[in-house]
């Protein structure tokens, strides 16, 4: 039923160091050897044993006692629902340990991120690739029934035989198996109420954005007309005074003043509907290279300003699926941040990349400005900014817009300073033609 190094009349068993050819060849004394099983349990550090321990009676090889099950029983019945793969081993073993004087009990399971290991019984011991008691005499390996790929553990001080009877194996085998399959059950039934509860999350947010946009709707219809109106005003005057003399300087900073203020307020109300509103446009093969290079030139007057030098290195990629139009507004908004972020001295620096990988295309708008935020998990949230005057709404359009494309974007720190947006975007069809 076990595995191990070296066979003993048909039982598989791990031979200790010094043991070369199992029964035939001379073997290191145990430093218990001659001992009782009490005492060598408790020399070799088995101190999780009880001291009223009895051996195993002969008649158990073929019996099982009734108080050995009855304590099995209950140590899987009185498991808690939410109990752990580790609790639930522990816990059997636990119970089964007062019948087995002399040995020590573990557990190898896999969970997910390697493997858990629970030992019951002597000092704690070094990793071994195939034990987990290297320093015990004898050691045999079970396969733990209903939970594939877990093993239990048997070791003993004496190595000429006499391991666990096998009825009583039987029964702790059963035991460990339905016990760890309930664990792994529960553990997912936890994750998936973990997943409800994100889903349900992520329901009331749709619902808070879809208020938010019949909100924006009305809030933009009513300031769109008077604002536009005033912008209009401001810069008939401005050009108007520009041209004329004897006009009080003063004054023509207040107007100029009254024009931003007027252009600020338009371009907020216009970020609010983008972020709220539905999009009534189709998908289709949309050229990458053609919105990368549409994109900066909307953004000539910022990169103007930031002095900033702008790479380009574009590769050799397919169509990508999208709408044209918002995906310029995407880089348009990643290339001014980038604008924003570097030094006005012409020393600044931005980067656009733009690479294929398997079904996808990668954008990188790099720059080596001063870096992310401490916030850097909010930076997609709307309203969030950490920008004098700003609105917030900038990369909340952005994420919005990328994961309508079935894209991610990530915001990634440089070494040593600056910024990295990467953007991942779905290819179009093989075949497909970027629409004009």
């Amino acid at each position: 039923m076990g595995q191990g190094f070296a066979r003993r009349g048909g039982a598989d068993d791990l031979a200790a160091p010094g043991d070369p050819g199992g029964r035939g060849g001379a073997t290191e004394p145990s430093p218990s050897r001659g001992m009782s099983a009490g005492a060598a349990g408790v020399a070799a550090g088995n101190t999780s044993l009880p001291p009223d321990s009895t051996s195993i009676a002969p008649e158990t090889q073929t019996r099982a006692p009734a108080e050995w099950l009855d304590r099995l029983l209950r140590a899987s019945n009185e498991l808690a629902p939410s109990s752990s793969l580790r609790e639930a081993a522990e816990r059997v073993l636990a119970a089964a340990a007062p019948s087995v004087e002399g040995h020590a009990l573990g557990v190898c399971a896999p969970d997910g991120r390697g493997s858990m290991v629970v030992r019951l019984g002597g000092a704690p011991e070094a990793d071994h690739p195939a034990r987990l008691f290297p320093s015990w005499a004898r050691e045999t390996v079970h396969a733990i029934p209903l939970d594939e790929g877990s093993t239990l553990h048997v070791a003993s001080v004496e190595d000429d035989g006499g391991g666990m009877p096998p009825v009583l194996l039987d029964r702790l085998l059963a035991t460990l198996g339905a016990s760890l399959r309930r664990a792994r059950a529960a553990e997912l039934a936890g994750r998936g109420a973990a997943s409800v509860q994100k889903l349900e999350d992520q329901m009331i947010h749709a619902e808070r954005l879809a208020g938010l946009g019949q909100i924006a709707a009305g809030i933009v219809h009513d300031l769109n007309t008077p604002l536009t109106t005033v912008v209009a005003y401001a810069d008939v005057l401005l050009k108007k005074w520009g041209a004329a003399s004897g006009v009080d300087e003063a004054d023509r900073l207040r107007l100029l003043r009254i024009h931003e203020a007027a252009e600020r307020l338009l371009g907020f109300s216009r970020d609010l509907m983008a972020y709220s509103r539905p999009s009534p446009h189709i998908p289709g093969p949309v050229d990458i290279h053609e919105v990368m290079d549409r994109a900066l030139a909307f953004c000539e007057h910022a990169v103007s300003t930031s002095r900033a030098v702008v790479e380009r290195d574009y590769g050799e990629v397919r169509a990508v699926r999208g709408v044209a139009g918002q995906l310029i507004q995407v880089f348009v908004n990643l290339i001014t941040n980038a604008c924003q972020a570097v030094l006005p001295d012409g020393t600044g620096r931005i980067s656009l990349t733009v690479r294929s990988s398997g079904e996808h295309v990668h954008v990188t708008v790099a720059d080596d400005g001063a870096g992310l935020p401490s916030e850097v998990d909010r930076l997609f949230e709307p309203f969030f900014t950490t920008k004098e005057g700003g609105t917030g709404l900038g990369l909340a359009i952005v994420g919005k817009i990328v994961a309508a494309h079935g894209g991610k974007v990530q915001a990634l720190q440089r070494a040593p300073r600056g910024t990295s947006f990467l953007v991942t975007l779905p290819l179009a069809a093989s075949g497909s033609d970027p629409a004009p």
